[in-house]
């Protein structure tokens, strides 16, 4: 539809309003997508904050303490001041 063979030929008036209104067509279509595609993630957000809203209340996770793997050095045998500059091997 738009090749030319000759490159020193015109473009008409029609054809100029027929790559106008399909270049207007296509930038519509996207726009409704787009349009569309932010509605539905609105609508999605909205139901998903009604529904946490009117949910009833939950029990809090608390994770009981965990014991240490090596309990600390004073819990065996009381701490000596004289234990500190000598390394046991």
């Amino acid at each position: 539809m738009f090749y030319y063979p000759n490159p020193n030929q015109k473009i008409t008036l029609k054809q100029k309003m027929v790559l106008a209104v399909s270049i207007l067509v296509a930038v519509t279509l996207l726009f409704l997508f787009g349009f569309t595609i932010l509605v539905i993630a609105i609508a999605g957000g909205l139901i998903t904050f009604l529904a946490n809203l009117f949910q009833g209340k939950r029990k809090p996770t608390i994770r009981p303490a965990a014991k240490a793997p090596y309990p600390p050095f004073h819990q065996k045998r009381p701490h000596k001041m004289d234990d500190d500059d000598v390394i046991d091997i």
